[in-house]
């Protein structure tokens, strides 16, 4: 037979690795959400970048 008070410390400590996994799987989650969003906003200011005003009058003038 199982020692009631033992099973509660089990339960205990399987809760306390579910809450673990969970903060762990969100941090890794947000890393990569973070650096695609970087890769992304790179990408796009590379794209998206605007000509110097100088710098276009002088080509289109």
């Amino acid at each position: 037979m199982v020692d009631p008070q033992t099973d509660d410390v089990n339960k205990t400590i399987k809760a306390a690795h579910y809450i673990v996994l969970a903060i762990v799987g969100l941090t890794v989650v947000n890393s990569i959400f973070v650096i695609l969003l970087d890769i992304y906003a790179n990408v796009s200011q590379d794209v998206f970048q605007m000509p110097h005003h100088r710098h276009y009058a002088k080509r289109y003038a």
